[in-house]
C-alpha cells in the first residue's frame, strides 16, 4: 500500500492505494463511519495481485483526511461532493456501511462515471419517521453546544478500542490501522462526527435514488449482522434492478470477516 494526499476544495484528503497506476480497470472503495481507506486491504491487495489499480480514499475527518474549519459541519453530500472530485474516469465503485450509501447515492447521480456498484449492507441506514423531525433539531442545537474534542489515548489504548471495535482484528492489525487513526496523542478521527445531524435519512427519497442506478449492482449481507433487521430492506433491494444478491456468513464488517466474497462479486461485475 501507498499513500496519496489529494486536495479537494481546499481540503487535503488522503487515499491509500494498490495496484498499477496505470491499469486499464480501477476500483474505488469506501469505507464506513469510524473506519478509514486503510480497513480495505483484504479487499485491495487480490484486487491489486489481478492488476487492478485500488484506491480507498479517508473520508473527510476520518484517518488522515483533513477536518472542517471552525464552525464548520460534516453535512452528508459534501461525501459525495468529494468523491465527485477524487473520480474522473469510469471505476467500478464499492463500498461498506455508510459508504456503500455514498456509492450508490453517486451512482444514480453520476453514471457516467460508476461501471459497477458492490453495496457491502450499504443500502442506507434506518430511517426515522416525520414526527422526529423537531426531536432531532432538538438535539443537533444542543450537539453544536458542546466542544466536540478527541479524547487523549495512547495508541496501546487506540490499539485495545480498535479490536473492541472489530473483533475480527488481530492485534497486530488493529495497531496498524489504529496508527492510521491516531496521530500519537488521540484520534484523527473528528469526534464531530458523533454528534446527531440535523437533517434524518429519508427512507423513500433514497428508494428513487436506488431506482436511477444503471450499472449492474452486487448486494452482500452479513448472516449474523444487525442489519438485516434494517427497515424495509426487502424493498431496498427490489428497488435495484440489475442486482445480484449474495449472503456471507459474517456479521456487519464483511470486508474484514469475508473479504474475499467481496473481491469475487467484484470481479464477476467487473469482468476482470
Amino acid at each position: 500500500m501507498r499513500e496519496l494526499i489529494r486536495i479537494v476544495r481546499r481540503l487535503p484528503v488522503a487515499l491509500c492505494a494498490w495496484g498499477p497506476e496505470t491499469a486499464e480497470h480501477t476500483v474505488v472503495l469506501l469505507h464506513g463511519w469510524m473506519e478509514h481507506g486503510g480497513f480495505w486491504w483484504r479487499v485491495a491487495e487480490p484486487l491489486a495481485q489481478a492488476g487492478v489499480r485500488v484506491l480507498a480514499p479517508d473520508a473527510r475527518g476520518h484517518g488522515r483526511s483533513g477536518h472542517v474549519g471552525q464552525g464548520g459541519y460534516y453535512h452528508f453530500p459534501d461525501y459525495l461532493v468529494d468523491l465527485d472530485h477524487l473520480v474522473d474516469a469510469p471505476v467500478h465503485l464499492v463500498g461498506h456501511s455508510m459508504g456503500g450509501t455514498v456509492a450508490s447515492m453517486f451512482a444514480a447521480a453520476r453514471p457516467e462515471k460508476v461501471r459497477s456498484l458492490t453495496l457491502s449492507e450499504g443500502l442506507g441506514p434506518p430511517s426515522e419517521t416525520t414526527a422526529m423531525a423537531v426531536q432531532r433539531i432538538k438535539k443537533h442545537l444542543d450537539h453544536m453546544r458542546r466542544d466536540w474534542v478527541s479524547a487523549s489515548l495512547t495508541l496501546d489504548e487506540a490499539t485495545e478500542r480498535m479490536q473492541r471495535s472489530w473483533p475480527a482484528l488481530s492485534p497486530g492489525d488493529a495497531r496498524r490501522l489504529a496508527s492510521r487513526q491516531h496521530d500519537g496523542a488521540a484520534w484523527t478521527f473528528d469526534s464531530l462526527h458523533k454528534s446527531r445531524s440535523p437533517i434524518a435519512f429519508h427512507l423513500d427519497r433514497h428508494l428513487e435514488q436506488l431506482r436511477r442506478i444503471e450499472c449492474p449492482v452486487g448486494l452482500l449481507f452479513g448472516k449474523r449482522s444487525w442489519y438485516s433487521g434494517v427497515d424495509r430492506l426487502q424493498e431496498r433491494i427490489d428497488s435495484i434492478r440489475a442486482r445480484t444478491l449474495g449472503h456471507v456468513d459474517a456479521g456487519h464488517a464483511l470486508h474484514l470477516e469475508d473479504s474475499g466474497e467481496i473481491v469475487r462479486m467484484v470481479r464477476q461485475l467487473g469482468a476482470f
